[in-house]
């Protein structure tokens, strides 16, 4: 879960370095300096963390996957700056949601939706 944790972090790194190739978004000096400390700190946290070889060889898969589902979302966050600047939100979240079928996620193999959510929520309202 600490590699997890750690990846998703560096959600943020992605997006300076995506912003900065696709968009032009150049940052100063300092935030370089920022971008190379980040960089060097997930490094360091994960490196003995995670191999291709020993007693879990797929934990460098994982570590593979984290890392291109952050990119791959920061590549999506500067597509819609660059495509979608000034559509409405509304509009995005309807497109996104008609682009996915209607569909949530799944997490840990369930089905979560509005009417999962909203009957949960008035379980535990019943309980009180």
């Amino acid at each position: 879960m600490f590699l997890a944790s750690l990846f998703l972090l560096s959600l943020l790194l992605w997006g300076a370095l995506v912003a900065w190739a696709w968009l032009g978004d150049r940052p100063n000096g300092s935030r370089v300096v920022g971008l190379v400390i980040g960089f060097v700190g997930v490094a360091a946290l994960a490196w003995d963390k995670a191999s291709f070889s020993g007693a879990d060889p797929m934990s460098g898969l994982a570590v593979l996957a984290c890392l291109t589902a952050t990119l791959l979302y920061d590549i999506a966050a500067s597509f819609t700056k660059k495509y979608l600047d000034g559509t409405p939100a509304m509009a995005n979240a309807a497109g996104n949601r008609w682009a996915t079928g209607g569909r949530q996620p799944r997490v840990a193999g369930a089905r979560v939706d509005d009417a999962a959510c909203a009957n949960t929520r008035a379980q535990s309202l019943d309980r009180h």
